[in-house]
């Protein structure tokens, strides 16, 4: 019994991603010795917008790309939809759940999500998700653009339309023109026609 207690056994089959103890070492009843993860089938979390959302259930196929195997798509499932939206950023957190049989992904990889052609559109920018206030009417999106008159700085409000979440940044279909200055910090405290300060 006291030589079978010396015997670590792993409750699953995985692979060892951190050892906490080396061979000899004096370990406490209780301590950490491996960290082990299975990665027959990963997980990839992603955040959307109340736009999208809507048009997402459990049980979906959603391609996933990963940046460090262009060209090669990897089929998953919605597992999950968050049911409410992160403070900050006013997204919802969505699980896909996608089989790595081959274990080419890896924990920690930077993967993206293909969406349905139908919800794909032009893009005319891409802004940070800060930049983002609440929705406004008929569900858009409110950003705050920078103009200049008389050498001051002012905010101007700008409804735009949110197309997906890619990381940290939102796509705008419209409101936005190529050139416009976004207020990308401290929008939440900025109202439309206020003066503003830039801290560069």
């Amino acid at each position: 019994i006291n030589l079978r207690d010396t015997i670590l056994a792993s409750p699953l089959d995985g692979l060892v991603v951190r050892r906490d103890v080396e061979r000899g070492t004096l370990a406490k009843e209780g301590a950490v010795a491996f960290v082990l993860a299975d990665l027959s089938s990963v997980k990839a979390v992603f955040a959307m917008p109340d736009q999208d959302v809507a048009r997402v259930k459990t049980g979906d196929a959603l391609n996933i790309t990963a940046d460090a195997m262009p060209g090669r798509q990897f089929p998953g499932v919605v597992t999950a939809v968050s049911p409410s939206a992160d403070a900050k950023s006013r997204a919802f957190n969505v699980e896909v759940t996608i089989p790595n049989h081959d274990l080419a992904l890896k924990d920690g990889m930077i993967a993206s999500v293909g969406r349905e052609p139908a919800t794909q559109g032009a893009t005319l920018a891409a802004v940070p998700l800060d930049a983002l206030v609440s929705p406004g009417e008929d569900g858009r999106f409110v950003v705050h653009v920078l103009r200049t008159n008389a050498g001051k700085d002012y905010a101007l409000a700008r409804d735009v339309t949110v197309g997906g979440v890619v990381g940290d940044m939102a796509t705008v279909l419209d409101g936005l023109a190529p050139g416009d200055q976004v207020i990308t910090r401290g929008t939440t405290l900025a109202e439309d026609g206020q003066e503003v300060r830039i801290i560069r």
